[in-house]
């Protein structure tokens, strides 16, 4: 199956500059929390609308919001297929940060500036918000209505601010005054974030890092976990969230706690250098990076000489799954250059690894097989990659260079 790619991208730099945005947070929180060592275990026919639009902000934190009846999404069926969706465009598409998807289109902040669009049937790429003066997205999210986006004011730190897309056009502020937010995602009709930390607002104390969430409707901001250090992933059932909390360099708990707010439970304790995270109605699976790996730079015998690089290597990753009420977690792989998990059927993990490569991984054990490897069937690597999970498909959607 051939991939119609989008641009002209060095294969590995969307991925590698989001992983590296993530290692920065994570660095900056460890800095600013203590941690210690722990042992190991708009439409082309009308303007764009620009991202400083200010319908709704909220008020201050509530112990609980309700469910919204109108913007919810409707529980999804078990995921019992797989379908790569091959997108093609005509134009150049810049990348500077992770791809997210709905039904129609893959949205993504190019450099951090403006959102854009592209239709997943193909075509040529949109602008659809313009970039506020002094603010950098820093996250974005999509629903199955609704896309929501995180900005960060580099002059003013604390002063982060949190965007919503109608289907419409209509663009929003639901939250502004918070810290930098490290990871967002839409779920049933609300938005959450994660925060790294930090002053937010005219505030002279700092608060510590936390999971949040508010309707998509707009209201009162609810605060569901404080001191969740270095949340670079957010995942769902109908009653959870689960994500990933640092506790020392490298390693990380996989943990979990009410959508309306509640007690953290350890599902999994000082995983290293944890990844993708997935869940369904049966279990956690998660993806790690495992030990990072300095690169060697043999003698030079004849300038000029090569730079060596502070860039670490991973390539003894694993995919790991444990009960959703906590155990000892079991490897379904290993020796995987930095997997990501992406999604669950009934059956299989949906997995990237390599770069450039999709697998499926059979959920009970077994060997990984191949969904589609950019690098031979373009002869390129891959650029980035997303998924969304509709009427019982997992879609992949991955987008790489012209060949």
């Amino acid at each position: 199956m051939g991939l119609d790619p989008t641009g002209r991208q060095s294969p590995g730099i969307a991925y590698d500059r989001a992983l590296a945005r993530r290692l920065l947070a994570l660095s900056t929180i460890l800095a600013l929390t203590g941690c210690r060592d722990a042992p190991r275990p708009a439409s082309p026919g009308g303007p764009l609308p620009t991202a400083s639009v200010a319908d709704t902000t909220t008020g201050p934190d509530a112990a609980a919001v309700a469910e919204p009846s109108a913007a919810a999404d409707a529980p999804e069926p078990p995921v019992t297929q797989i379908e790569v969706v091959e997108v093609a465009s005509r134009d150049h598409m810049t990348i500077g940060s992770d791809l997210v998807a709905d039904d129609t289109h893959i949205y993504w902040s190019a450099e951090g500036m403006g959102i854009h669009r592209l239709a997943r049937s193909g075509g040529a790429p949109e602008r659809i918000v313009a970039p506020a003066p002094d603010e950098h997205v820093t996250a974005i999210a999509a629903g199955p209505r609704h896309v929501a986006w995180t900005t960060d004011d580099a002059m003013h730190p604390g002063r982060a601010k949190l965007y919503v897309r109608a289907a419409d056009g209509a663009v929003r502020v639901l939250v502004k005054d918070f810290p930098l937010a490290i990871e967002l995602k839409i779920d049933r009709g609300f938005v959450y974030w994660a925060t790294m930390g930090g002053y937010a607002g005219s505030s002279s104390t700092p608060e510590p890092a936390m999971v949040r969430r508010v309707s998509l409707d707009g209201g009162p901001v609810a605060t569901l976990a404080s001191g969740i250090a270095g949340a670079t992933r957010l995942a769902f059932d109908t009653t959870h969230v689960y994500t990933f909390s640092h506790v020392s360099t490298g390693y990380a708990d996989v943990v979990r706690f009410p959508k309306a707010g509640g007690a953290v439970e350890v599902l999994a304790r000082a995983q290293d250098n944890p990844s993708g995270l997935a869940v369904d109605d049966r279990e956690v699976v998660f993806s790690t990076a495992g030990p990072a790996e300095m690169p060697k730079v043999g003698p030079c015998k004849r300038p000029p000489c090569p730079v060596a690089t502070t860039a670490p290597i991973y390539r003894h990753g694993e995919v790991r799954r444990v009960p959703k009420t906590g155990g000892d977690p079991v490897s379904l792989a290993g020796e995987l250059s930095r997997p990501d998990v992406l999604g669950l059927t009934t059956t299989d993990v949906v997995l990237r690894a390599h770069s450039s490569e999709i697998l499926r991984l059979p959920r009970a054990g077994g060997a990984v097989s191949r969904v589609v490897d950019t690098r031979k069937s373009t002869g390129r690597t891959l650029g980035a990659s997303t998924y969304v999970a509709r009427e019982g498909k997992l879609f992949v959607i991955v987008v790489g260079p012209r060949p």
